[in-house]
């Protein structure tokens, strides 16, 4: 019931108008009866949006359903953020968001929460600056699992989805490396590769000698 002990509970009761009746009977055993009238509005709607995944370093805009006649805050914890719709965030750890949302006619307020999850860059290693003689070749990068590997190069000419790549430039290169994380964050690096030209051989002239 949502009346007990001469407590009435809005939870229970629940929206709408509720007629309370009052019977008083005294030590004569006469006999009144009151009634009074208790109405109750519904809480907000509040919808904070849905929870989300970012890369770490990326900014995002929080979007919660709007209704007119109502204020929105944002809070972090017990800590108040803004009182900005759309608030623009930057978290650098995974963070849960607070909106309070008040009906400005009825005055009932009402809360919802939304999680941004910051995921880390992937792990990127294109290797170190080297020099290599002309025709050798050099295996560049390295592995971790579970990642999306891209190379490119200037001069232009080489691509590869491999993590580590075998290459035997003619020239010295810059080769490029992103890196792809399943939820779409990428990283870089890149590694230059020197080529040095071989050396000039001189045997010197052919010459005749006696034994």
């Amino acid at each position: 019931s949502y009346l007990e002990s001469n407590v009435f509970y809005p939870s229970i009761a629940g929206a709408g108008t509720h007629k309370i009746y009052y019977t008083y009977t005294n030590s004569s055993f006469c006999t009144s009866i009151d009634s009074t009238t208790i109405n109750v509005d519904p809480l907000p709607n509040t919808n904070a949006g849905n929870d989300t995944t970012i890369c770490i370093n990326d900014t995002i805009r929080l979007n919660p359903s709007i209704e007119a006649n109502h204020t929105y805050s944002w809070y972090l914890a017990s800590s108040f953020l803004s009182n900005q719709t759309n608030l623009s965030i930057h978290p650098n750890t995974t963070t849960q968001y607070i909106l309070k949302d008040s009906n400005n006619i009825t005055g009932c307020t009402n809360l919802d929460t939304v999680k941004v999850i910051v995921e880390l860059l992937p792990p990127v290693n294109a290797g170190i600056d080297s020099s290599i003689c002309l025709y050798d070749s050099i295996k560049l990068g390295s592995l971790s699992a579970g990642y999306s590997y891209l190379w490119s190069s200037n001069p232009i000419g080489f691509n590869s989805s491999l993590a580590q790549p075998t290459v035997s430039p003619s020239v010295s290169t810059t080769y490029y490396l992103s890196v792809n994380s399943p939820l779409k964050c990428f990283n870089y690096d890149t590694i230059i590769v020197n080529v040095d030209t071989l050396p000039e051989a001189m045997a010197g002239n052919l010459d005749t000698i006696c034994f």
